[in-house]
């Protein structure tokens, strides 16, 4: 085998299925490397493209019903008039040919573009790996444990593009950094360790002067009130993040966690954009915008006892006034230097950022807008698909792939149902104004539910909705690739029964309508085991790459998903048997800091409200019989109350639960009689 050429090894090699591959690349160094070969696992992943399997489907499907073929031909027919083009010669393009045009259809790469197949075969169906949650800081106070919840989350890249430190507020008002690493011996794995966390209190002003109680429950109501989901940004240059809290943008060291600025406006802060050095950051209000340069805010900071007035007749203003409120996603193109907002308003805004508040135009959606985002590629229209539309030529495509432009992607929802949204973009050679060459919106097949994020990673772009869906979707975003749900339990050894869908097309046998109800009652609507466990029903509010840039682009390098949930977690999706990043005890965290924390008040319990330090009685450490005694009554009526405490929990939790499993039991049947109609 050495001697052999490496163009007939991979010959050999093609005939492999993909286990067999990768048990190859075990043998020497030299099969690693031909393992992992980009036309080999290009070919693997275009097999099992979902508009390939359509195709084949379509080509080996049986003689179909005289109404049905009428029907097709109608469309056929209709299809043939929009596009001024005869379709009779689809009919006897050879089977080479139409896999020939498929496969340049279905091409993600353009031109000077550099994609890894073999990972993009690991992100589109190697199985996924357990989520890495972090073990957020929990503090002991008034002797209960106070679980925190991270109100945000941004990132720390390094100069490759790589996330290097995690960096999330708490709803305690305080900040945390988490250091990220990789192990020595591969790229894929790492770990991450709590690097540091900033006093409670530091992002409310409520740091010094309260009691530890009083502390972590007023900074939650203020650290909750808004819910922005954009509302940190860092700055990987000067290693200082910017924190959104109600009406409040906090600029933070990140390294020594104190507060450098604050700058206050009129309304709650709703959205943030990227934070770089060579442009503002834009502040997104829920009625204005704002450009914030902490360079120019530090240089002309006034004090407190500075009068305070309003320049009339002066030059313009520094703010854009929005005429309807709710901006929820601002993203910066760098191409024309430009800022794109969109919200719960119906379009969106392109303003120009060397002449701010000038509006240079708008795009009309339709939908609700949650998450902006863009691929430094031109959009590809839906006329040019080679397989849906078999007058378009290959150069036409060809052509299409190598004019300037970029993609602006959009997730949000329309009419109760997601839409994920794709607007081509292209440079105008008249206007500064960037020109709208294409635009694709999937309101049918991207969600039944509202999507929150969405974002372009690899060759495919990975959304998030509001019923804890994770799907990755084709560049062109017709074509869903995998679905996964965060509630769902890790996969086990036992394979699962199909369901109807996969069973029809499949031909096995599909589950009785009494075993899917015993299924729903054991199971639950997402299949999950405990449906009373810690974080069911969660979904993800935002989703990070691990890599941008030319880290992404690093050969036999996973690009993990760092994932924000609506429950306040932090987590690690990749790929896998095991989890990518694994969790170590950080500085300050142990069974020591714990007890230091457990004691001041610890037998006053939760429900007294009050510490030692604001006159609290500290049962048990006073001396005389009286006292003891007094002592003693008071720990019994604590006892008491969190007996009581814990029972109203316990009977909320099982209603919780019963009503729950009640509910899924009807979506289920729902769902099987709705799959007994045509086409279900």
């Amino acid at each position: 085998m050495d001697r052999l050429p490496d163009e007939l090894i991979l010959y050999i090699l093609s005939y492999l299925d993909e286990q067999d591959l990768v048990n190859a690349q075990s043998l020497s160094k030299r099969f690693l490397k031909l393992g992992r070969d980009h036309n080999i696992w290009k070919e693997l992943c275009f097999e099992q493209a979902p508009a390939e399997s359509a195709r084949r489907r379509q080509r080996l499907s049986p003689v179909e019903d005289s109404r049905l073929s009428a029907l097709r031909q109608a469309f056929s027919t209709l299809s043939e008039q929009n596009h001024g083009g005869s379709n009779d010669s689809s009919a006897t393009i050879p089977s080479n040919t139409a896999r020939s045009r498929s496969l340049a259809s279905w091409d993600p790469r353009y031109p000077g573009e550099e994609i890894d197949f073999y990972q993009e075969y690991i992100h589109r169906y190697a199985p996924i790996a357990p989520t890495t949650w972090l073990d957020l800081p929990s503090d002991r106070i008034n002797g209960a444990n106070w679980d925190h919840e991270a109100t945000g989350f941004g990132t720390l890249r390094d100069s490759t593009g790589e996330v290097s430190e995690l960096v999330a507020p708490l709803d305690d008002g305080s900040v945390c950094v988490w250091d990220v690493s990789k192990d020595a011996d591969g790229a894929n794995t790492g770990t991450i360790q709590l690097a540091g966390r900033s006093p409670a209190g530091l992002l409310t002003g409520l740091s010094e002067g309260s009691d530890h109680a009083t502390i972590a429950t007023e900074s939650k109501n203020i650290m909750t009130e808004v819910g922005a989901v954009d509302c940190v940004s860092v700055n990987f240059s000067s290693k200082r993040g910017l924190f959104a809290v109600q009406n409040d943008l906090q600029e933070v060291d990140l390294r020594t966690l104190q507060i450098i600025s604050t700058q206050s406006y009129t309304f709650p802060i709703t959205a943030l954009s990227e934070a770089t050095d060579s442009t503002p950051v834009t502040v997104g209000t829920s009625s204005t915008v704002y450009l914030y340069d902490s360079r120019v805010s530090q240089a002309y900071r006034s004090s407190d006892n500075d009068m305070k007035v309003e320049v009339i007749g002066g030059p313009t203003a520094s703010y854009a006034v929005l005429t309807q409120p709710g901006p929820l996603s601002i993203l910066h193109h760098n191409q024309d230097d430009s800022i794109w907002i969109a919200g719960r308003f119906t379009h969106l805004l392109n303003y120009d950022r060397r002449f701010f508040p000038r509006l240079k135009g708008t795009l009309h959606s339709g939908a609700r807008i949650s998450c902006l985002s863009s691929l430094p590629h031109p959009h590809i229209p839906r006329d040019l698909d080679l397989v849906s539309n078999p007058s378009a030529s290959l150069a036409a495509l060809q052509t299409a792939k190598s004019t300037p432009g970029t993609t602006l992607i959009a997730a949000g929802v329309y009419k109760g149902k997601g839409s994920l949204e794709l607007y081509g973009l292209c440079p105008s050679s008249t206007t500064t104004t960037p020109s709208l060459a294409s635009k694709y919106q999937n309101r049918q097949t991207a969600s039944t539910s509202k999507l929150l994020s969405a974002i372009p990673t690899g060759a495919h772009i990975v959304t998030s909705d509001s019923d804890g869906n994770i799907k990755w979707f084709e560049r062109s975003g017709a074509h869903r690739i995998r679905t996964m749900n965060i509630n769902a339990p890790a996969p086990s050894s036992d394979s699962p029964a199909p369901s109807a869908q996969e069973a029809y097309a499949t031909g096995a046998e599909v589950p009785s309508f009494n075993t899917m109800q015993s299924q729903a009652q054991s199971q639950g609507l997402w299949n999950t085991a405990d449906a009373d466990a810690p974080g069911h029903g969660d979904i993800v509010r935002k989703i990070v790459p691990l890599r941008t840039g030319d880290g992404a682009s690093k050969r036999g390098a996973q690009n993990p998903l760092l994932l924000w949930s609506g429950d306040g977690r932090v987590g690690v999706l990749g790929w896998g048997r095991r989890a990518v990043f694994t969790q170590r005890k950080g500085v300050g965290e142990g069974p020591e800091e714990e007890e230091e924390w457990g004691m001041e008040g610890e037998d006053e319990g939760y429900v007294s409200g009050f510490s030692s330090g604001s006159g609290g009685i500290r049962g048990g450490r006073r001396k005389g019989d009286g006292q003891e005694e007094e002592s003693e009554e008071e720990r019994l009526r604590i006892n008491a109350r969190r007996a009581e405490r814990r029972a109203r929990e316990d009977a909320e939790r099982q209603f919780a639960g019963s009503m729950r499993r009640a509910l899924e039991g009807q979506a289920n049947e729902a769902r099987w009689m709705r799959g007994l109609g045509l086409g279900g």
